[in-house]
């Protein structure tokens, strides 16, 4: 697609339909699920699967902010990498907004059968009623794992950091979106034995989401300096032995 742009131009317009079969919109029905009670839908844009479902510059090296609205039925929940909902909408309507500009990659919605739980002023889980609870005392450290990060490396800019557990057929460990980390449901192990997959998907925040390889062929330095930041944080919480 082209558009030409003009000096005059102030807004330009797409008007468009997205495919079910989308590469980057993962439908998963109720057999998928955490209880088998209702259907399920996530994205996963990253690496160059933004394009199959909204139009855009699909490259980490672009930025956009971006606002939403979505309609989903009253009995689920709708939530984005933005600022997220804290209870289901009686009229099934959510409103998104993201006002950081941020790669097109980490764009992302999850609609489901959904429960929050806060955690702390900024930090909270999302996640089906039946493993909510257990996945708030899970990550019940969140907080403190910013605040080591913030020690380290400068303020977290991001402003709520929520954490959306999958059903068990998410087939990643986790995913960075901003404001709204998307992990396995297999890390709930009650004893917080595995959260370091917690501190690397929060380490994002600071590379990857804030700072971003500007190619695809660069991605390596994004995990490494992820991979870097995570055994710090998780060395400022438990000592160097860890």
């Amino acid at each position: 697609m082209k558009i030409d742009i003009t000096p005059e131009t102030k807004r330009v317009n797409i008007y468009y339909e997205t495919s079910p079969n989308a590469p980057a919109l993962q439908w998963l029905d109720h057999s998928q699920t955490t209880n088998g009670n209702k259907s399920y839908l996530f994205t996963q844009s990253q690496a160059i699967l933004a394009r199959s479902w909204i139009p855009c510059q699909d490259t980490p090296g672009v930025r956009m902010t971006y606002r939403a609205l979505i309609k989903v039925r009253s009995d689920l929940m709708a939530l984005m990498s933005a600022k997220n909902p804290t209870r289901k909408s009686s009229q099934g309507f959510y409103e998104f907004v993201m006002p950081q500009p941020i790669p097109s990659y980490l764009m992302a919605l999850a609609v489901g059968e959904i429960d929050y739980r806060p955690m702390s002023p900024i930090t909270a889980v999302y996640a089906n009623s039946t493993i909510a609870d257990a996945a708030a005392y899970e990550f019940g450290n969140t907080q403190e794992m910013i605040q080591a990060a913030e020690k380290l490396y400068g303020p977290y800019q991001w402003g709520e950091y929520d954490i959306l557990v999958l059903p068990p057929s998410f087939p990643f460990g986790g995913m960075e979106n901003p404001r709204l980390t998307f992990v396995t449901p297999t890390i709930i192990a009650g004893d917080r034995s595995l959260t370091n997959l917690i501190a690397h998907e929060l380490a994002h925040s600071w590379s990857g989401n804030l700072v971003t390889n500007a190619t695809w062929n660069d991605f390596w330095i994004n995990e490494g300096f992820t991979t870097y930041i995570e055994r710090r944080i998780m060395e400022e919480l438990y000592g160097r032995a860890y």
